[in-house]
C-alpha cells in the first residue's frame, strides 16, 4: 500500500524549509514576542509518591518517589502565524518564539517556517493546544492537556469566550477529552498544515520537567473528569493487558509468552488494544478494570480513566525502575491507584523491540501480584 500523500500546503513548507537550511538562512529567536501580555501559569514545584509497593516487591529502603516542575507563563500574542500542525508560532517579521512556549523542546525538530503570502487569516481569540508530539496519545494526555488547565486557571477572562486550537486531523478524537471538560465541539478549531495569521492566541509554556510529567494536580483533575465520564461501570473486576503488540517500535517481542504468564496469576484475563475501541468503549471497559497489567507505552494513560485500579507496569533496559516506567507509575499513583513497575533488564534488540524473559517476568508478576492484594 502506497503512503498517503502530503497535502500540497505542507510539501511546500516542507521545501521552503528544506531550501532555507541548505541556504543557511534561520529565523531569529525570541524568548517573548513585543505586545504580549504575561501572566504567571505555575510555580516551581514538587511531589511525593507513596511508592511503599515497589519498595516491597525489590526490598527498597526509600517508600516513597519525587518529580519536579518549573515555573511556567502563560501569554497572549496578538497577530501572530502559526505554523504547521505543530503550531509554530512567529512574529510578524518571522522571528521564532523559543523558550518553552509552543516548541516544548529545547530544540524544535524541522520548524516549519512562516509563507505570509500563503497564510490563511483567523480572527478571534484561540488557545493554543498542539506542539511537538501532539499526535501521540499519551503525550497529547500528559503534557498538552495540562496547558488548557493552567491556561484556563491563569486568564479565565480570555479563555472562557476562546477557541481552542487542535491539529489537523485531531479535532475528533481530541475533542472527546475536551468535551468532558467542559469544551463544546463548536469551540474547536483544526490548525493548519501550512501558515495562519492569528489575531490573538493564548499560549501556555511547558508544564513538565526532566521527568516528562506535570504537576498531579492537574492529573487528578482530569481523572475526575474522565473516570466519571457516562455513567458509572456496572461491574468491577476486569483484568486488562495493555497490549503494545500493534505499535510501530518497543515492542515487547515476546508479549504473547508474558499474557501467558499472567493467564496462570489472571485466569479472566483480557487483551486490551487501543486501536481496537472507540473513545466510549475504551471508557467503559476502563472503568471495570480491576488490573492493569502490560509494556510500557502510550496505553498506560488508561489509569486517567479508571476508578479503582491495581497496576503493573513493565518495562526495560534497566534494573530500577526508571524512564517512561517511571513515569506511568507516578501517573498511575497521583491518580489513587496503587502501582508499581516490573523491569527487564534486556534493552532493546536490533529490531527496535524488547524481550522480557519468561522465568523472570513469570517470578516478578507473581511478586506483584502477592503486594497488590495483600492490603
Amino acid at each position: 500500500m502506497s503512503k498517503r500523500k502530503k497535502p500540497l500546503i505542507r510539501r511546500i513548507h516542507d521545501l521552503y524549509y528544506s531550501v532555507s537550511e541548505r541556504m543557511g538562512i534561520r529565523p531569529e529567536t525570541a524568548e517573548c514576542l513585543a505586545g504580549a501580555e504575561v501572566v504567571s501559569g505555575q510555580d516551581t514545584g514538587c511531589c511525593e509518591l507513596d511508592n511503599s509497593d515497589e519498595a516491597n516487591l525489590y526490598g527498597l529502603k526509600d517508600f516513597s518517589v519525587q518529580y519536579d516542575w518549573p515555573k511556567a507563563l502563560v501569554g497572549v500574542f496578538h497577530d501572530v502565524y502559526v505554523v504547521g500542525d505543530q503550531g509554530v508560532i512567529y512574529d510578524r517579521s518571522g522571528r521564532l518564539l523559543r523558550g518553552g512556549w509552543a516548541d516544548l523542546s529545547p530544540t524544535l525538530y524541522k520548524p516549519r517556517r512562516p509563507i505570509g503570502c500563503l497564510a490563511k487569516q483567523r480572527k478571534g481569540k484561540y488557545l493554543h493546544l498542539t506542539g511537538v508530539n501532539h499526535e501521540n496519545h499519551g503525550h497529547f494526555l500528559l503534557q498538552h492537556l495540562p496547558r488548557l488547565l493552567v491556561a484556563e486557571r491563569a486568564l479565565y477572562q480570555k479563555t472562557s469566550s476562546a477557541k481552542t486550537w487542535v491539529a489537523p486531523g485531531h479535532k475528533l478524537r481530541q475533542g472527546y477529552y475536551l468535551e468532558a471538560l467542559g469544551w463544546e465541539r463548536d469551540r474547536l478549531v483544526e490548525g493548519s498544515y501550512g501558515t495562519v495569521l492569528v489575531e490573538e492566541l493564548v499560549v501556555t509554556q511547558s508544564l513538565f520537567g526532566a521527568s516528562g510529567l506535570v504537576d498531579p494536580v492537574h492529573y487528578r483533575k482530569l481523572h475526575k473528569a474522565f473516570s466519571s465520564m457516562g455513567q458509572q461501570a456496572s461491574s468491577h473486576g476486569e483484568v486488562l493487558f495493555l497490549s503494545r503488540e500493534d505499535a510501530p517500535d518497543k515492542r515487547l517481542a515476546n508479549e504473547t509468552e508474558i499474557i501467558e504468564e499472567c493467564r496462570k496469576i489472571w485466569p479472566s484475563l483480557k487483551v486490551f488494544r487501543l486501536s481496537e475501541h472507540a473513545p466510549d468503549e475504551q471508557r467503559a471497559m476502563l472503568a471495570e478494570a480491576e488490573w492493569l497489567i502490560g509494556p510500557q507505552g502510550q496505553a498506560w494513560v488508561s489509569p486517567l480513566f479508571c476508578t479503582n485500579a491495581k497496576c503493573i507496569i513493565l518495562g526495560f533496559g534497566s534494573k530500577n525502575v526508571s524512564g517512561w516506567t517511571a513515569n506511568y507509575r507516578n501517573l498511575s499513583l497521583a491518580c489513587g491507584h496503587r502501582a508499581l513497575g516490573v523491569m527487564s533488564e534486556d534493552g532493546l534488540n536490533a529490531e527496535g523491540n524488547w524481550v522480557f524473559p519468561r522465568i523472570q517476568a513469570s517470578e516478578l508478576l507473581r511478586n506483584a501480584y502477592d503486594i497488590l492484594v495483600s492490603k
